[in-house]
C-alpha cells in the first residue's frame, strides 16, 4: 500500500512540474508576440474561400447524378455549415 501511495504522489509531482513546465515555456514565446489585424481580414477570406471552392468541386462531383440530387447535396452542405458556425460552436463556446 505504501508503495502505491508512494507513486501517486510522485506521478502527481512530476504532472504538475511538467504542467508548470509547459505553461512557462508557452508564456515565454507567445509573450509580446502579435499578428498584425490584416491577418484577421486574411484569414476570414480564407474561410469563405475553402468554403465556396468545397461546394464547387461538390456540384461539379455531383453532376453525374443529376440536377435535383446535386443541388439537395449543396443545400445540405450550405445548411450544414450554418447549423454549425450559428447554433452548435456558440452552444460548445458557453458550455467549455
Amino acid at each position: 500500500m505504501r508503495k502505491v501511495l508512494s507513486f501517486i504522489i510522485r506521478c502527481e509531482l512530476y504532472r504538475l512540474i511538467w504542467e508548470n513546465t509547459l505553461r512557462t515555456c508557452v508564456c515565454a514565446c507567445c509573450q509580446g508576440l502579435k499578428l498584425p489585424y490584416q491577418c484577421t481580414y486574411l484569414a476570414w477570406f480564407l474561410v469563405f474561400l475553402i468554403w465556396f471552392l468545397c461546394a464547387f468541386f461538390i456540384m461539379l462531383y455531383s453532376m453525374e447524378w443529376g440536377k435535383k440530387k446535386s443541388e439537395e447535396w449543396l443545400t445540405s452542405f450550405f445548411l450544414s455549415c450554418f447549423e454549425s458556425i450559428f447554433c452548435l460552436d456558440p452552444v460548445k463556446v458557453t458550455i467549455a
